[in-house]
């Protein structure tokens, strides 16, 4: 098959294996707990809930980053935020980005079922 000078992206609304800290990003919100998972439970761990995001920077969201924290034991964490870590970030890519101003909130709507994640923006 040919395709020729076609130019095929096709549009994946994650983007995972991100180092956000070689980014030329700009934080809009302080960081708000997406997820919270039961790893003894498993069958407990569907869930869709809001979650409410308060703005503390005008500008334009171009995406919705996130990350995990791992409480193994009262001592032992990982956490793929860190940049000294080997694990990455991921992000949700809004197609179109949305502006937002100082004092807004933006309320996501987090869904997450087995290994899917889907984070979507209400305003």
């Amino acid at each position: 098959m040919s395709l020729g000078d076609c130019n095929l992206q096709p549009k994946v609304p994650i983007r995972a294996f991100l180092d956000l800290s070689s980014l030329p990003c700009v934080p809009l919100s302080k960081p708000v707990e997406l997820l919270r998972l039961d790893l003894m439970t498993p069958y407990l761990n569907t869930s869709n809930r809001q979650v409410k995001v308060h703005v503390c920077k005008s500008g334009q969201v171009t995406a919705i980053p996130f990350w995990y924290q791992m409480y193994l034991d009262d001592d032992i964490r990982l956490d793929t935020s860190s940049e000294v870590s080997h694990w990455k970030q991921a992000a949700v890519v809004l197609d179109p980005p949305i502006q937002v101003q100082t004092g807004e909130e933006l309320v996501l709507q987090v869904q997450h079922h087995k290994s899917n994640v889907s984070i979507t923006v209400q305003r």
